[in-house]
């Protein structure tokens, strides 16, 4: 396991680099090309990844607790069973991400481009429930697979909560065939 924590690679081309277990717990990163990385098993929490490029890298089983991916570029990366609780994912690119199985609890998402993003079994507790609730409205929703995942009970609540809340056409068949999985 190499020891970089708190290192600094702002603006550094660490393109298809191997850092498979890597401890870069508060390490600056921004502005980083990281794309088709390997970064799985990494220790990243608090790091900043603010404006990286992790396209297409494989951050599986990666620990990033509390990390800045704010502006981050993920289409394509893989999050298989990430640890995300209380990250930052402001306005992230997360297009075909694989977050099956991620903890993504607590985190801060607004803004993001979520097209065929993929959360079998993701626990979304606690997730901001706007966000949740942008996911349902927007048009790409048959993409973004909820089944058996743990937000549903909290959409349903919050649906039951909100008056104003309207769900019509593909989002209302998307989030019944969720609940009747």
């Amino acid at each position: 396991i190499s020891d970089l924590r708190n290192a600094s690679f702002s603006e550094a081309n660490l393109k298809d680099s191997r850092l498979m277990a890597a401890d870069l717990r508060g390490a600056t990163l921004t502005q980083t090309d990281l794309s088709r990385a390997n970064l799985s098993n990494a220790y990243l929490g608090g790091a900043n990844l603010e404006d990286s490029n992790l396209n297409s890298a494989n951050l599986a089983r990666a620990y990033l607790p509390n990390a800045n991916l704010s502006r981050a570029k993920l289409q394509r990366t893989n999050l298989f069973t990430a640890d995300l609780r209380g990250a930052n994912l402001d306005s992230v690119d997360l297009r075909s991400a694989n977050l099956r199985g991620a903890d993504v609890s607590d985190t801060v998402v607004k803004n993001g481009n979520l097209r065929a993003l993929k959360l079998e079994g993701a626990n979304l507790q606690q997730m901001k429930l706007k966000f949740i609730i942008e996911i349902i409205k927007k048009e790409n929703f048959p993409a973004v697979c909820l089944r058996a995942s743990r937000c549903v009970t909290a959409i349903l609540a919050y649906c039951a909560a909100s008056a104003s809340l309207e769900l019509h056409g593909t989002a209302a068949y998307a989030l019944l065939s969720c609940v009747a999985f």
